[in-house]
């Protein structure tokens, strides 16, 4: 169990699939010809979840109140739709059905499309002809309709050699389009406990496809090794406004989503009193696996997400949007939002790194940094407990082997690590994660990109842009001005911030009467540059915020009234290359 000493409680995450991935085998039925419709018959299975019978807003996720057939030939062109008839409930969630279809001769897929509808007003002839992906991704699911019908659609896919009279298509095993969410709370210091689903997607598709496996339409509709089937990111308002507030035990029940990756993350969020206080305390939970905090889970139809609370020890956030802005309680190392913070305690010790994020742009072979242990209450650090968790890719391209390719000196908490050569197309990218012997809590997160330098999307001064890092610029009497506009590119990152730009110039100064507030600041010094051991003439801003057109603007002005010189715009972090900036006196 997790203890931690910010919001001090713990939990168990678990995600369970229910229902097992039905088999996409042929089956078979006797030989006939085509002609009129003929009867066939099947049977619908709809394993339940769970036990449990508490549902979202008295949704009904074993129940079908619709089947339809959507049957396509040979070219994967829709040739036929039936709905079915003489529903018959069994118990343990099987129905039966019978159905009246044109009989095929060849080899045909059918899709089995549980409380949708796809016949309309006319009988499904608006589809006939179209392509399977075209059929059932047009249709997206939305939560209000699953609010007012009360049902979840469903959906499997299965092939046969033939359908002719009285085949038997089998036991269909269909798929839930949504996955399911618990909370349990199992302990007296939480009082009037509720939650709520947050950065939830309001709609999903029928069925899940891989577009990737084109052409190959089995493994596009596989059931096996399944990633989420996004249709589009629009999310539902958080709390009140959005799927509201269910007390613990309830079902609530969302929309896929691929959370490994995302930004904002979809989370629960607990809503309590915590040990008799009368204001209501909020908590923010990650889906992270329980036993390998480093992976986060995939929102994935037809799953459910059982989480439990086992102990609370103090308050959580006053309000929804503070929690929904703080980090995960069940995830705090790891958490997006305390990386750019380098210390990181949890109630035990503090682990702190001498940086979160790391960019290398110039060929190092290796890079360092230090890490420290402090165990509560002590000033004296203990790296003999320092380790090496684990060595993360982040992309395809390793910026770092792996762990035996990370080192770590126990006695001054010097972290070593050997890079990868830098590519010309894409970065590198490693997480280093930092941890602690006996605390499995206390983890940090060190990235590691390895890339070329950024190039600037533009440098330009009185309006002419730089070509190869280098632009000429005219300048006529004293107090004569360069106009500088730099625009970042789209790669570049807000994590990469703070960044500093030097200016090394002999006769020019900052214009203060237009400064622009993305820019900082400019503060006057001596620095060296280069080879030049000697300290030059330079004034240096400190970049703090990514402006939201990522363009800096200043203006620099003349000290004399002829000035020429060569003026170098350096990125102090390496950041991106050096601009010359070749100054005439006109």
């Amino acid at each position: 169990m997790t203890r931690t000493k910010i919001f001090l409680y713990s939990l168990l995450l678990l995600a369970i699939m229910v229902l097992p991935a039905c088999q996409q085998e042929q089956r078979t039925a006797p030989v006939g010809q085509d002609g009129e419709r003929v009867s066939v018959s099947l049977s619908v299975d709809v394993p339940h979840y769970a036990p449990m019978r508490a549902m979202q807003e008295g949704i009904d996720e074993n129940k079908i109140d619709r089947l339809e057939l959507l049957v396509f030939n040979e070219e994967g062109l829709m040739a036929d739709y039936a709905l079915a008839k003489d529903l018959t409930k069994q118990n343990d969630g099987k129905y039966t059905f019978t159905a009246r279809l044109k009989p095929q001769s060849s080899p045909c897929v059918i899709h089995f499309v549980a409380n949708r509808n796809y016949g309309g007003t006319d009988s499904g002839r608006q589809y006939l002809g179209r392509k399977e992906s075209d059929v059932l991704l047009s249709d997206l699911v939305t939560m209000t309709e699953v609010s007012q019908k009360k049902s979840i659609p469903m959906w499997a896919r299965y092939k046969y050699n033939e359908v002719q009279e009285n085949s038997n298509l089998g036991e269909i095993q269909l798929l839930r389009s949504m996955a399911k969410f618990t909370l349990d709370c199992h302990t007296g210091k939480l009082a009037d406990v509720s939650y709520t689903l947050c950065n939830s997607y309001n709609c999903g598709t029928v069925a899940p496809f891989r577009r990737a496996a084109l052409p190959d339409l089995d493994e596009a509709f596989s059931v096996e090794d399944r990633v989420p089937t996004v249709p589009r990111e629009t999310f539902l308002d958080n709390g009140d406004a959005g799927l509201g507030w269910y007390a613990s035990g309830a079902s609530i029940y969302g929309f896929e989503r691929r959370n490994k990756v995302a930004k904002p993350i979809s989370c629960l969020v607990i809503r309590a009193k915590y040990d008799g206080a009368t204001d209501y305390s909020y908590y923010k939970l990650d889906f992270v696996k329980s036993a390998n905090r480093l992976e986060r889970y995939d929102l994935l139809r037809n799953y459910w997400y059982k989480v439990t609370i086992n102990d609370a020890l103090a308050a959580g956030a006053p309000s929804l949007d503070e929690a929904l802005a703080g980090p995960a309680v069940n995830n705090l190392a790891l958490s997006e939002e305390l990386q750019a913070y380098p210390s990181y305690s949890d109630g035990k010790g503090r682990l702190e790194v001498e940086a979160s994020n790391y960019i290398i742009t110039h060929g190092e072979q290796t890079l360092t940094f230090k890490a420290n242990y402090y165990p509560e209450g002590s000033a004296t650090a203990q790296n003999d407990k320092l380790q090496i968790v684990a060595v993360r890719n982040a992309t395809d391209y390793n910026a770092i082997k792996g762990k035996g390719d990370v080192s770590i000196d126990n006695t001054t908490g010097q972290i070593t690590a050997t890079l990868q050569p830098a590519l010309i197309e894409t970065s590198r990218i490693s997480d280093i994660i930092v941890g602690v012997t006996g605390d499995p809590d206390l983890m940090r997160i060190v990235r590691v990109e390895v890339r070329k330098p950024y190039n600037y999307e533009l440098f330009q001064v009185n309006g002419q842009p730089a070509v190869g890092n280098a632009v000429t610029a005219n300048v006529h009497g004293q107090k004569g001005a360069l106009s500088f506009v730099i625009t970042l590119p789209e790669d570049f990152r807000a994590q990469q911030l703070p960044m500093r730009l030097r200016f090394f110039t002999e006769h020019f100064y900052p214009d203060v009467t237009t400064e622009d507030v993305s820019m900082g600041k400019f503060s006057f010094g001596l620095a060296k540059n280069g080879d030049k051991l000697e300290g030059r003439p330079c004034y240096t801003t400190i970049i703090t915020k990514l402006p939201d057109d990522r363009t800096l603007e200043c203006t620099f002005l003349s000290n004399k009234s002829a000035c020429t010189e060569t003026i170098e715009v350096v990125s102090v972090e390496n950041l991106f290359d050096t601009q010359r900036v070749n100054v005439n006196a006109n």
